[in-house]
């Protein structure tokens, strides 16, 4: 699978062109979808792996939650940009909140390697 999900990274680069900006926020939303649906099979083959107790539905229900917002998200950024041209004040803001994301995920990644770095000290 990560063969396949590189090469869609590819064809996310050749989309980035001011008058595709509809498309790449579509592929950017699809590449999430499926990066978030490898990474939640990996989790669940994890648990059943390695614990006894096996997380309700709440629980895995919720773990979607964040996923599902920043996929919604994107789509909406799709829709923006595809409604108002790639020329306009409101696609230069979809823009920037899908860059206020990826920022966000930078800071929640790095505090997660922080805190595997001080549990491995």
């Amino acid at each position: 699978m990560p063969f396949v999900f590189g090469i869609a990274e590819f064809l996310l680069v050749e989309q980035m062109a001011p008058e595709r900006l509809a498309a790449w926020f579509l592929g950017m939303a699809v590449m999430f979808a499926f990066a978030m649906a490898m990474t939640f099979e990996t989790f669940r083959s994890v648990i059943f792996l390695e614990e006894s107790e096996i997380p309700t539905m709440r629980q895995q229900a919720s773990s979607y939650v964040p996923g599902a917002i920043a996929l919604v998200g994107l789509l909406a950024c799709a829709a923006v940009a595809h409604r108002f041209g790639p020329a306009s004040p409101a696609s230069a803001a979809a823009l920037g909140v899908a860059n206020l994301g990826l920022l966000g995920q930078i800071a929640v990644f790095r505090a997660f390697w922080r805190r595997d770095l001080a549990e491995a000290a």
